[in-house]
């Protein structure tokens, strides 16, 4: 993106949801590199709550007309 102004977001789930990291823009991507990398597939696969926290999170954060909301959703397994 040449304005720099995404940002990004992380929610992990297994059993339950968790908020890894709130919105951060793209130069932070390390960080969440790094969060990424330390994830371990453990537990159920609950998407509702996966999805459910990551509609707290955009709801939470603040946007302008130039940036838009997307999320990618990925998963290991079967919903629980």
């Amino acid at each position: 993106n040449p304005t720099g102004l995404n940002k990004l977001a992380l929610v992990s789930f297994s059993t339950t949801a968790t908020t890894d990291s709130g919105f951060v823009f793209q130069n932070g991507q390390n960080t969440l590199s790094n969060i990424i990398d330390d994830y371990v597939a453990v537990g159920g696969t609950n998407t509702e709550a996966a999805i459910n926290r990551t509609r707290t999170v955009l709801n939470n954060a603040s946007f302008n007309c130039v940036t838009s909301r997307n999320v990618i959703f990925l998963t290991d397994g079967l919903p629980t």
